[in-house]
């Protein structure tokens, strides 16, 4: 399956082409430096080919026609860049102004994070430059000065001309910020000159992409879903041995007591529970401490607002759900295998229809604290708690069981298209033991009973997978949402009643790495995921007795 056309690449490179570099001061042309385009070349096509990594380059992704600053752009906001820095690139308005000054920016000026996102390949040429920026600095700071001076000439009120306005302005930011910049390119312990990148295949560089998009949980993603399903040089990708890596860190949300009732606003206890690669079930732990940003409290309330001192209830340790997302992002980014941790929320009906993927989580990593949404921080599923803890379900947990058994072989069908919306037709499906998985394109219903029959005739219907939109959010067609659907691969395929579920959709869980790898894509979202598995949670704190995961 080709890779959608929608779907960019998660690698950029940053270079500057053709083989001579800039007339000297004196106008006159220096020496060739075959190098760039040579290694730029090699390395591409070893990333491609042999660890099935698609790098996005503007020679094979800028056509005729298209906007040279967006693909600029996509640079500066990608997760990954190989910077591939020469004498000329230091000197080139599109390698410094419009694509390492704008991805420095991003992120906060901070060298930290500018070396953990972009990997600088350092030609020989630039060594000079980046031991003694002083030459450089004259150059940009003269190139700024003459661009300023031309513009006052001819718009002096800044009245007509406000894009080349805003042109010099990036001119004199990257003056101002050359220095941070450049030591930001050097700090980090890098091959350097052509004959060390390019050594032995350059598989330093090249385990460092993967080691780098895997802490991103983005490695998925990356990989060309033709090496997906056929696996790469004949070797077929094993999810089970990814999902083997991967911690599970588990936020169960119960009712609180005496929290039912119409003119009660709804309360939940909360419990963190941690399942690591080596362990079959899981085991209660703490994820927050006096010292968090957050308040650590026992009780929940269902709100996106991040509490304040006067919101606390006494004695009760209140905090809103974007609080505990934000103790939980905070918890997960600072343990060593916070890169391959899945969050899985255990949730009553009602929250499930709650807007998770809109939650604005700041960034502590950040200088400026800077928000984001919840799927940019980690990856995470939703699944039904009440499956796992009410006798009314779970006394059909082994109908869980056999149709999770369908889905992983690949034997399962859909509910999907208009009949999914259909309450009778879902709640049918607890009777049709092939339907292991529901997928309603349209928005829940406005009237929120409407939407919680939908959702209790989900749960009953005890289909592993569920997928539906988010209600209040703009129309989208079924193609558009297919396009997006598509990125996830071939397991969430299927646009009709009865279409079978691709077998690929044994690996379920991965979509919770690669729905983080997405985050910036506009539909991200829409779209709600609910997968459970029939043997994985933790103890009930009704039952205190563990359910064994494999």
């Amino acid at each position: 399956m080709p890779i959608p056309p929608t779907v960019k690449p998660l690698v950029y490179v940053s270079y500057a082409w053709n083989n001579r570099v800039p007339a000297d001061q004196t106008g006159e042309q220096t020496i060739e430096h075959p190098d760039r385009e040579q290694i730029v070349n090699a390395l591409c096509a070893k990333l491609a080919e042999e660890d099935g990594i698609s790098v996005g380059r503007d020679k094979q992704l800028v056509k005729t026609g298209d906007s040279i600053e967006a693909f600029a752009a996509d640079i500066a906001k990608s997760q990954l860049i190989i910077a591939v820095i020469s004498k000329k690139s230091l000197r080139s308005d599109w390698c410094m102004k419009d694509e390492l000054l704008q991805a420095f920016r991003r992120r906060d000026c901070s060298a930290e994070e500018f070396g953990q996102d972009v990997l600088a390949l350092i030609l020989d040429d630039a060594l000079p430059d980046l031991d003694d920026d002083e030459d450089l600095d004259e150059y940009w700071s003269l190139r700024a000065k003459k661009k300023r001076e031309r513009l006052v000439r001819r718009d002096p009120d800044r009245k007509h001309n406000p894009d080349s306005w805003q042109d010099v302005d990036r001119f004199e930011e990257l003056v101002a910020k050359l220095p941070d910049l450049i030591r930001a390119l050097r700090i980090r312990a890098m091959p350097r000159g052509a004959e060390a990148i390019s050594e032995s295949d350059f598989s330093k560089i090249r385990t460092l992409v993967k080691e780098r998009l895997q802490e991103k949980q983005g490695f998925a993603a990356a990989m060309d879903p033709l090496l997906l399903q056929s696996g790469n040089n004949g070797q077929d990708i094993d999810s089970q041995n990814i999902n083997n890596q991967i911690h599970y860190l588990a936020i169960v949300l119960e009712r609180a007591h005496g929290s039912s009732g119409e003119s009660i606003e709804p309360l939940y206890n909360w419990q963190p529970y941690l399942k690591s690669p080596d362990r079959e079930h899981y085991e209660p732990c703490s994820i927050g401490d006096k010292k968090s940003p957050a308040p650590i409290g026992e009780i929940v309330k269902a709100t996106a607002e991040a509490s304040v001192p006067s919101d606390v209830l006494p004695g009760l340790g209140f905090i809103s759900l974007a609080d505990l997302m934000q103790i939980t992002v905070d918890w997960v980014q600072a343990r060593r295998f916070g890169g391959s941790c899945v969050v899985e929320l255990f949730l009553p009906l009602e929250l499930l229809a709650f807007s998770w993927s809109t939650l604005r989580i700041k960034d502590r990593r950040s200088r400026v604290g800077q928000a984001r949404a919840l799927p940019a921080m980690i990856s995470f599923v939703m699944r039904c708690w009440d499956r796992f803890s009410d006798p009314a379900f779970c006394s059909s947990l082994a109908l869980l069981e056999q149709k999770h058994r369908l889905l992983a072989t690949g034997e399962g069908v859909w509910l999907s298209g208009s009949a999914a919306d259909s309450v009778d037709n879902v709640y049918a499906v607890e009777t049709s033991e092939m339907c292991v998985a529901i997928k309603r394109l349209h928005p829940l219903d406005e009237d929120e009973n409407l939407r919680l029959d939908w959702l209790d005739a989900m749960q009953l219907s005890m289909v592993p997978v569920a997928i539906w939109c988010h209600h209040g959010l703009p129309a989208r067609t079924e193609q558009e949402i297919h396009d997006y659907l598509a990125l996830y691969g071939s397991a969430l395929n299927g646009h009709q009643h009865g279409d079978g579920v691709a077998c690929e959709c044994a690996r379920f869980e991965e979509i919770a790495i690669r729905r983080r790898s997405l985050a910036n894509h506009p539909l991200i979202h829409d779209l709600v995921f609910l997968m459970d598995h029939p043997s994985r949670a933790p103890a009930s704190a009704a039952t205190a007795s563990d359910l064994v995961s494999p």
